[in-house]
């Protein structure tokens, strides 16, 4: 697989995406964990809203309160105590590479955009859990 920059591959997020990724780690330095997991990052584009996730639960009618639970609690569940967050966690840009890909090569976007993160999640096997 090709590696990418990180900050390369954050400046493909769109406005939307890249949002919720600064409120992730804002949630993660305040919950004082050592790095931005995923879980901090599907916590922000849930409470954003009005973007492609609520799209996909609707239409799928998924219940927004039951993600917001299972979330809450896998966050619970990370470390804390750290004096200051280390970096994003791997997960994190993969997903964003995979999800630049799929962007770029499947649908012709110039950016990525919620959706495709969540494509690139699901379609990974360690991340769809």
């Amino acid at each position: 697989m090709i590696y990418m920059k990180t900050a390369t591959l954050f400046r493909k997020l769109d406005k939307t995406a890249f949002e919720c990724l600064e409120s992730a780690f804002k949630l993660c330095q305040a919950k004082r964990n050592p790095q931005v997991e995923i879980e901090h990052f599907l916590n922000q584009i849930l409470l954003k809203g009005d973007n492609d996730l609520q799209l996909i639960m609707s239409h799928y009618q998924m219940a927004t309160e039951k993600l917001a639970k299972d979330l809450q609690v896998a966050l619970d569940r990370l470390p804390r105590g750290a004096s200051a967050v280390s970096e994003f966690s791997p997960q994190i840009g993969l997903a964003i590479q995979d999800a630049w890909f799929a962007a770029s090569m499947a649908f012709n976007e110039g950016a990525i955009r919620v959706g495709h993160l969540i494509l690139a999640m699901k379609l990974n096997s360690e991340m769809s859990r």
